[in-house]
């Protein structure tokens, strides 16, 4: 009997306010725990994350100025407002495409350009890569033999040969004489790490 009513004062104390050990090793209640992990301890709502906007935000994301256009080398028009330097190819001419007023000698040296990109390939690589056959030059077009897989550059080309017909670049120009590649090939650079395609004899 004497136990039974020890046990039930024991409980009865440790349900008695003021008297749990969870309590006392947080006087504040709720808030002594949020004021190590709230607003004010959190890495991530404060000032910590520097994704959160301490970086001012994309400079191409803008909404200020009146719609500028300008013609990219793969002949697609961009909205160049937040400057030329958030376009993703390189400007071709300003307005939008076709580039009517190009500068011939300009899409030449584009296009010499492009044409490099269209012909690296990977040694490495087993499977044919050049199989695919492009003009040598703009005013020529000769075929010559090129990465099918560099679409991005193909693009760019054929955006360049509508530029440079559109422009009158070859009014008046002698006609050319063309050999036809047989094939193509990669062949690899002293590195033996990248190539270019090669035309066939």
């Amino acid at each position: 009997m004497t136990s039974l009513r020890f046990l039930f004062f024991a409980a009865a104390i440790a349900a008695a306010p003021g008297c749990s050990d969870n309590v006392e090793s947080d006087p504040g209640g709720n808030g002594g725990a949020t004021g190590s992990q709230g607003a004010g301890g959190s890495p991530g709502a404060g000032g910590g994350d520097p994704g959160a906007g301490g970086t001012g935000g994309d400079p191409c994301d803008c909404n200020e100025g009146a719609y500028a256009p300008v013609c990219g080398v793969d002949g697609m028009t961009y909205d160049a407002t937040c400057g030329t330097e958030c376009v993703p190819v390189e400007v071709a001419c300003p307005g939008e495409c076709p580039c009517m007023d190009a500068d011939c000698e300009t899409l030449e040296q584009q296009y010499a350009e492009q044409l490099a990109l269209a012909k690296a390939c990977n040694p490495a690589v087993s499977v044919e890569q050049c199989t695919q056959t492009v003009g040598s030059d703009l005013a020529c077009q000769c075929p010559t033999y090129v990465n099918a897989a560099n679409t991005e550059a193909l693009s760019a080309l054929a955006a360049l040969v509508t530029q440079w017909n559109a422009a009158g670049c070859g009014d008046g120009l002698p006609p050319c004489s063309c050999a036809n590649p047989v094939g193509g090939f990669c062949q690899p650079d002293a590195t033996r790490t990248s190539g270019n395609c090669v035309d066939g004899p």
